[in-house]
């Protein structure tokens, strides 16, 4: 996007010692959601980037397993744990602590707004698309191939290409 070739160092995991060696520092998980951003700092959301830049959702973290691994009890249960996991966001979010402390309005926001339960064509696609450049920047040696199990539609966007493609 920016046209440049980061180097990757591992730094310390504060915000403000990890500036003073680097230009940049990533921040994921509960520290970019929960620590304010010192002023004078700018924030780039990547995953709002990457959907700018490819019209295709961003893919952080998805359960995966080798062929052969994964056999339609646990592809049901873990479908199950989903819905569970869903219908119980309120709870979730009020009983998580950042640092002695809650903060469900963030957290309830979050789990409906950011994070993406299902994992259908679109999300594959962004997926094999984000291994690809990876490959091409040199950071991975090849972009696997990955494949989807039991796959079923998932969306509507999903239905509509294969009918303008000739599947069902």
């Amino acid at each position: 996007v920016w046209n440049n070739k980061p180097v990757y160092i591992t730094g310390d995991r504060n915000l403000e010692a990890s500036l003073e060696i680097a230009d940049a520092t990533v921040r994921i998980g509960d520290k970019a959601l929960f620590e304010p951003v010192p002023s004078g700092l700018h924030v780039s959301d990547l995953s709002g980037i990457w959907a700018e830049r490819t019209g295709l959702p961003f893919v952080f973290a998805v359960w995966a397993g080798r062929p052969g691994a994964v056999d339609r009890d646990l592809y049901r249960r873990l479908h199950a744990c989903r819905r569970a996991g869903k219908q119980a966001i309120p709870e979730i979010a009020r009983d998580y602590l950042w640092k002695g402390q809650a903060r469900p309005e963030i957290s309830e926001a979050y789990l409906r707004e950011n994070i993406r339960y299902r994992f259908g064509s679109r999300e594959l696609q962004a997926l094999n698309g984000f291994l690809a450049a990876a490959a091409r920047c040199g950071i991975i040696p090849a972009a696997p191939e990955l494949k989807l199990a039991f796959h079923r539609w998932t969306s509507c966007h999903d239905r509509a290409a294969a009918a303008s493609a000739g599947r069902s």
